[in-house]
């Protein structure tokens, strides 16, 4: 098939190609985030971040359903309308650009985890996947709605315009091997990075973050001592007061001492272990005020890894970059469909439609 762009065509020029669905983006965006906002929020519930998977969603079906119409419109052939509906949604909701970030970052981070725990199995230092809620909170920053959806749409904007200069080979876009491997290797490359950033438990962040879940109105004041033994461990003093927290290195005069080995203690504050599963004078024990000892304990629960600031960071680029495919995804599967659709006509159709 004559190498060309089965739907730019269809338009006066690729510039008024590219204005015609820089509109339909930017309207889906607002449009969606209207319907965000105005949804109920639960008493107690966490405040949504600036990327709630419903906003995505409703900005995706949004902007398929419209996309799809208008390239069946250009098709001007009244039944495109309709398949145009049916093909730019279903490419939204399958993004394979998305998808395929997502699996190669994914890739990336599982490889080095794997590769980590054979190394020592016992560490449960990585967190990152089995906690979301810790890594929506890269995303929680002020300004963040208009950071991350305005570099993602203005990004999008931008692949738009690539797209509307770009030919095809049948069904494939054509993309020279060089840009692929530049493009894959960058995104390879970001998640190698991501991954070298990402958060590690250990016992030192976990100790130095206590005062964050610390509520000095409630706690007991007095000198909480900890001693964890073994690899990783280490001793602190909690110091509590009414005025405030502080983290000191070492034992200080404490009214009480935990004492554990490491691999509980982290176990303990990562959620792999409960209080019912650590047994006294066995996992632990406590010198001192025995009171203040068992409160002690209780400090570790609910730990969650610093995030750097370089890796939240990288999370947002990540984040910008899955918003930006969605600029070019419903095409993607309307070209497949109306192609198709033609070869029908011309009773050169494969037997069965391409895939989106």
């Amino acid at each position: 098939m004559k190498s060309r762009h089965f739907l730019a065509d269809t338009f006066p020029s690729p510039f008024v190609f590219s204005c015609a669905f820089t509109a339909l983006y930017v309207a889906a965006f607002l449009v969606a985030r209207i319907m965000g906002t105005g949804a109920p929020v639960e008493p107690d519930a966490k405040p949504p971040g600036p990327v709630p998977v419903t906003t995505l969603l409703a900005f995706a079906t949004l902007y398929g359903l419209m996309s799809g119409a208008v390239l069946g419109i250009f098709q001007k052939r009244p039944i495109r309308i309709f398949f145009g509906l049916i093909s730019g949604t279903f490419g939204s909701w399958i993004n394979w650009g998305a998808i395929a970030m997502a699996v190669l970052w994914l890739v990336i981070y599982g490889g080095v985890v794997l590769f980590s725990m054979l190394i020592n199995w016992s560490t449960p230092a990585w967190l990152l996947l089995s906690d979301m809620d810790l890594l929506a909170d890269a995303l929680r920053f002020d300004g963040a709605t208009a950071v991350l959806w305005g570099a993602g749409l203005v990004l999008g904007v931008g692949l738009l315009v690539v797209y509307s200069l770009m030919s095809y080979e049948g069904v494939t876009p054509k993309v020279s091997g060089k840009s692929a491997i530049a493009v894959t290797g960058f995104l390879a490359l970001l998640g190698i990075v991501a991954v070298a950033a990402a958060p590690r438990a250990n016992l030192a962040d976990a100790v130095k973050t206590m005062p964050q879940r610390i509520d000095k109105e409630v706690v007991p004041p007095g000198n909480y001592g900890f001693d964890f033994s073994g690899k990783g461990g280490g001793q602190w003093t909690i110091a509590v007061r009414s005025t405030g927290i502080e983290v000191l290195d070492g034992l200080n005069n404490v009214d009480a001492t935990i004492e554990m080995k490491a691999p509980d203690a982290l176990a303990l504050a990562t959620g792999k272990k409960t209080m019912f599963d650590m047994k006294p004078g066995e996992n632990y024990t406590v010198k001192g005020d025995e009171a203040k000892g068992d409160e002690g304990i209780r400090f570790l629960n609910k730990y969650k890894p610093t995030l750097s600031g370089f890796f939240k960071w990288l999370v947002r680029i990540m984040m910008i970059l899955i918003i930006a495919s969605f600029s070019i995804a419903p095409h993607l599967c309307a070209y497949d469909t109306f192609l198709y659709e033609e070869g029908n006509i011309a009773g050169t159709a494969q037997p069965a439609p391409p895939a989106c």
